[in-house]
């Protein structure tokens, strides 16, 4: 017996399979991966995304040849799309690119599998996980959206710990096709610290008012945490 198969997409996305992407005659006990005589066992697998066609029937040795079976795949290779944006307050160092926000500055966590393309599974999972280098501490969000439009939009804040932070974020959809986005901000909610020195001549009349001559040094400090 032999078994002959085609493998016809959809090329320009118009919805109409119109270009072959393979065929092959598979002989059995020839080309096949099944060991007993008169049965045959092969696979194939798709090498284009979206809509596929598969057309495939069976011969025996005397010519009797089956009805073509006619099974049709949407393929779907394309994970979903993953943002991160930042609310107020919020700051970025143009020197060395670093990020920074406060415990109120909002999160926003954006990830859709509803693009245009007409194969897209339609359905997106999404995992954000934070770590804080300060506190050596995790926070977690997990959202799930199985609708045809497949979007999460989600709001978090970062509420643990001063300065570095990891953010972590992972999104699939029902076919396991994932993205990874990993971001680094720096959280600040404290005010810088400020001091003053004197050096030199001075004389303090009370807590807030000091006198100094003109070869007094005033020397102040101002550092921030992050």
């Amino acid at each position: 017996i032999r078994d002959s198969y085609e493998i016809w997409y959809d090329s320009d996305g118009n919805g109409t399979v119109d270009t072959i992407e393979a065929s092959e005659t598979v002989y059995d006990g020839f080309n096949d991966s099944d060991p007993d005589f008169g049965e045959i066992s092969y696979k194939f697998t798709f090498q284009h995304e979206c809509l596929h066609k598969v057309i495939y029937y069976s011969v025996d040795y005397l010519g009797n040849k089956e009805a073509d079976h006619i099974k049709y795949f949407r393929v779907d290779d394309t994970p979903p799309n993953i943002s991160i944006e930042y609310g107020k307050p919020y700051y970025k160092n143009i020197t060395t690119g670093k990020e920074y926000i406060t415990s109120d500055t909002p999160i926003y966590i954006n990830a859709s599998d509803n693009r245009s393309a007409p194969c897209i599974v339609g359905s997106v999972h999404v995992n954000v996980s934070i770590y804080s280098l300060e506190t050596h501490s995790w926070m977690y969000y997990e959202w799930h959206n199985y609708s045809g439009l497949a979007k999460i939009n989600e709001i978090i804040h970062i509420i643990y710990g001063e300065c570095k932070h990891w953010i972590n974020i992972t999104a699939r959809d029902d076919l396991n096709n994932t993205a990874y986005l990993n971001k680094t901000v720096y959280v600040d909610n404290l005010p810088p610290k400020i001091n003053m020195r004197i050096n030199g001549p001075s004389y303090q009349k009370t807590p807030t008012k000091y006198c100094v001559s003109n070869h007094t040094n005033i020397i102040i400090n101002v550092s921030d945490c992050c």
